[in-house]
């Protein structure tokens, strides 16, 4: 067996590229942009152009920044490969930047007023989560869609048939929120109401389009935490009284002045923050291919 001989030029032996399947001949055995003994230093597989199977060869990668042994280098739950090559769905995705994505459907004229909605975004923006690239904060890209079919009170029934009809963007990584009088559900543990001003979770929202400027942003803000996966199942502060507001200042708290929007960060007793930075919830992304 040959064992000094370097015909690919470069520094492994023949030897050493038997045993590991590379090809002695060449310097990038799976042509992924990275020779292999880069690939060996890194600890990658100089067999296969993409080992963590993003949709982006492991060359491309290292030249990116992002990861070529994570599939989801920002911890968001959309993978690289959807965020750097379908613009499409995922227009201003970046892989090194933790990114959400809204679409929001409305009934009659209801809307969140661009002020509101600024607010919220800030909030995300300059919020203490700490990104691959260095930079803080979450980018929350807001998609204003479609108006839908009239319900005063929006039942299960007719939830479902919206989020069956009109959700555009479903299985593309994207939360639904719908605009909207009130929704029932059911009945909570000492809550005696039969309306409510909204609700969240896995992915989906709504909230009344009824209330004044300043209850809409509030709501929204407090469902959208629901759908991201705050709740009172990690922490018995969120959707109560029994935390004060000094010690858990957060939004997902039923003791926050009218006027707060704010997740909770190292001050509180919970961080919201810090639990959405490592479990950030994401919808399906089912649909969502690595193509243009």
């Amino acid at each position: 067996m040959k064992t000094t001989v370097d015909s690919g030029d470069e520094d492994l032996t023949e030897g050493y590229e038997e045993e590991q399947g590379t090809d002695p001949t060449v310097a990038d055995t799976d042509e992924d942009g990275l020779d292999d003994p880069t690939e060996v230093e890194r600890v990658t597989d100089a067999t296969v152009a993409d080992i963590d199977g993003d949709g982006i060869e492991d060359g491309t990668e290292v030249s990116l920044g992002t990861d070529p042994l994570d599939s989801d280098t920002d911890g968001d739950n959309l993978v690289d490969g959807a965020e750097v090559n379908n613009k499409g769905a995922l227009p201003g995705a970046d892989p090194l930047q933790m990114d959400i994505f809204l679409e929001i459907d409305y009934m009659n004229d209801y809307s969140i007023p661009d002020t509101e909605l600024s607010k919220i975004k800030d909030e995300f923006r300059t919020a203490s989560v700490t990104n691959p690239d260095g930079s803080n904060g979450i980018n929350l890209h807001v998609t204003r869609d479609n108006k839908v079919s009239y319900e005063s009170v929006l039942s299960d029934d007719e939830w479902s048939n919206i989020k069956s009809n009109d959700f555009d963007h479903h299985g593309e990584g994207y939360h639904y929120v719908v605009l909207m009088n009130h929704t029932t559900l059911p009945a909570q543990p000492d809550d005696n109401r039969d309306l409510y001003d909204g609700s969240g979770g896995n992915g989906f929202i709504t909230v009344t389009g009824t209330a004044d400027d300043l209850r809409i942003g509030t709501v929204f803000m407090h469902e959208l935490g629901h759908s991201l996966g705050l709740s009172p199942n990690i922490y018995r502060g969120i959707d109560s009284t029994q935390i004060s507001f000094t010690n858990y200042h957060s939004v997902m708290s039923y003791n926050t002045p009218y006027d707060y929007y704010g997740y909770s960060g190292s001050e509180s007793q919970f961080s919201d923050w810090d639990y959405l930075e490592e479990n950030l919830y994401t919808p399906s992304t089912v649909n969502l291919n690595n193509s243009s």
